[in-house]
């Protein structure tokens, strides 16, 4: 089945030091949606994974997969990606 899926990418240097746009400023972390079963979901987690090592290969990459909980108006994370493993949140 078919949900809309959030995806957050946070990327640090080799000391754990978040990255900086080109003004200077603090870039925290990348989000964004898709529309997919949640094993497609994962299947990007590790794409993307793939890909931002390949630019950064001495950057830390964390990838987090959540969903919006129309009950509690939360997105609870269901899994984390780093080191091309998927770990599951339960």
């Amino acid at each position: 089945m078919l949900e809309y899926y959030t995806i957050m990418i946070e990327v640090r240097d080799s000391d754990l030091k978040l990255l900086r746009d080109e003004d200077g400023g603090v870039r925290t972390h990348w989000v964004y949606e898709i529309k997919s079963t949640k094993e497609q979901a994962y299947e990007e987690m590790k794409r993307l994974e793939k890909t931002l090592r390949t630019w950064m290969p001495d950057r830390s990459i964390d990838i987090e997969l959540s969903y919006f909980n129309e009950i509690s108006r939360t997105y609870p994370v269901i899994a984390c990606l780093s080191n091309n493993e998927i770990q599951e949140i339960t």
